[in-house]
């Protein structure tokens, strides 16, 4: 119960910011925040994390006619990573060790995380990349994660949020075009509709993805990959994968309880809770690679 109650307080802010986003009228963004409120109030109700913010993310989605709050914002966060695809390539090409280049820059794309009630620019962007490139990391789970990657024959990769997305692609262009994998042999997931910043198939589409490899979608409008949620689609290619790369917050807590898969989490720590499961010396802000069998939680 612990690890829901830390988590309240982040449904309840992205629940807010989406209200706002959506909604003119300040009496209706006044009950769309005490109708949030008594739900969360009602935690103890709730068997997971996931359901309670599933009914949470329904009070604003009925409130909001369809319209998603955060589409223009995505579009931005697509445009800036987009302006540094070029720089981002050649950095991975002029590098000593372009694998870990790539890595390195695919983790700092989780930086844009609105949920966290972040607004992220070009400066930000670019600070990302700079820490991410800086910070110290094992250098086994570079050549852990390669190894795997390496002799896989159905990688599905779990992706996160708007923006990030082009780095994931910059990340998966370089294991295609170094001979890692070929295009058959990895599939892009993103999620089953608009829901706060993270990636669906119009932002794989808009940078380019989907004419790289094959996009599917997890076939529900959440911001986490938990397979009871899922699509019967989704869980088979779920199952037939034989190596699961999983970027982001979200998807570690949906997935990191599942048996009996290589999964790699890469994600940055945002939050407490997080950091606090994880453990193993972690601080806020690392950015990790993680090995699911590694590790139980």
């Amino acid at each position: 119960m612990e690890v829901m109650i830390d988590c309240i307080p982040c449904h309840i802010r992205q629940a807010i910011s989406a209200a706002r986003s959506i909604l003119d009228d300040n009496e209706e963004i006044s009950e769309a925040v005490e109708k949030v409120l008594k739900k969360a109030s009602c935690f103890k109700d709730y068997d997971t994390n996931f359901r309670l913010y599933v009914e949470i993310n329904d009070i604003i989605k009925e409130m909001s006619n369809g319209k998603d709050p955060y589409r223009e914002q995505k579009k931005k966060f697509n445009d800036i990573c987009l302006s540094l695809e070029d720089e981002l390539i050649s950095k991975i090409k002029d590098s000593k060790k372009p694998f870990e280049t790539a890595v390195r820059i695919a983790l700092a794309g989780n930086v844009i995380d609105i949920m966290q009630g972040l607004e992220h620019g070009l400066g930000s962007v670019r600070a990302s990349i700079e820490k991410a490139f800086s910070q110290e990391m094992d250098e086994c789970s570079f050549m852990e994660l390669r190894s795997y990657i390496e002799e896989a024959k159905n990688i599905l990769y779990i992706g996160d949020n708007a923006g990030e997305i082009v780095f994931d692609k910059i990340f998966i262009d370089h294991i295609i075009e170094s001979g890692l994998v070929s295009k058959k042999e990895i599939i892009f997931a993103v999620r089953g509709g608009p829901t706060i910043n993270d990636v669906t198939v119009e932002d794989a589409d808009y940078v380019g993805l989907s004419d790289m490899i094959k996009v599917i979608d997890t076939g529900a409008e959440l911001p986490f990959a938990y397979l009871p949620f899922c699509s019967k689609s989704f869980n088979e290619a779920y199952k037939d994968s034989d190596l699961v790369i999983s970027k982001g917050m979200g998807n570690f807590e949906g997935l990191m309880k599942e048996e009996d898969k290589d999964i790699f989490f890469l994600l940055k720590i945002k939050c407490g809770p997080i950091q606090k499961v994880i453990g193993n010396g972690s601080n806020l802000n690392d950015i990790i690679i993680l090995k699911k069998s590694d590790h139980q939680y």
